[in-house]
């Protein structure tokens, strides 16, 4: 009986998968040289790299409810079923969980352990960056057409230290996706 088994394996990781986009719209930026389309490829950098990041919080704060279901209180107890039940989806985020500032809070709460200081820091403000990139006025304008580049070129390091750095309190291995500097496409 000689038959050819075919046979595959798909892991999924929406944080890396991000990350990856990341790297390539940053990849794309430094390659093109059109302007427009440089502005374009870094604005979409920087706004997947935060996701990224967000991805990895919510799944660790998931996570760590989950392992401690039998002594949460009502908050997260809600948390928890909004974080992971499909049907509860649609009611994220709740007012302690609406914002990247608030994530960060509930995800030191929960791990009982501050961020490195430096690192929030670092994150939080191109999380605003991404935030004017999203939320767009036109009293953004003059920083985003002026600020774009940098951010998205100092992006990799900010969300690399601050990934290890949850992943080190959340007691994972400090070599995952987010060491890579070129996308994995």
């Amino acid at each position: 009986m000689n038959q050819d088994l075919h046979s595959s394996i798909s892991i999924k990781s929406f944080m890396a998968e991000m990350h990856n986009d990341a790297l390539f719209y940053l990849q794309e930026a430094r390659n093109e040289n059109e302007t427009f389309k440089k502005w374009r490829f870094f604005r979409s950098a920087i706004i997947f790299f935060c996701i990224s990041v967000e991805a990895a919080i919510t799944q660790l704060v998931a996570n760590q409810l989950k392992m401690k279901v039998s002594d949460l209180d009502e908050t997260d107890l809600e948390l928890l079923e909004k974080l992971t039940n499909p049907d509860k989806a649609e009611d994220i985020p709740s007012f302690e969980f609406s914002t990247f500032q608030k994530k960060i809070k509930v995800f030191e709460r929960v791990y009982k352990q501050d961020i490195d200081q430096t690192t929030k820091s670092q994150m939080i403000k191109l999380t605003r960056f991404r935030n004017k990139i999203v939320h767009y006025t036109s009293s953004y304008e003059h920083q985003i057409y002026t600020q774009t580049e940098q951010e998205a070129t100092n992006a990799p390091n900010i969300v690399d230290a601050f990934l290890s750095e949850i992943f080190k309190i959340a007691g994972l291995p400090d070599n995952g996706f987010q060491k890579n500097r070129t996308p994995n496409y």
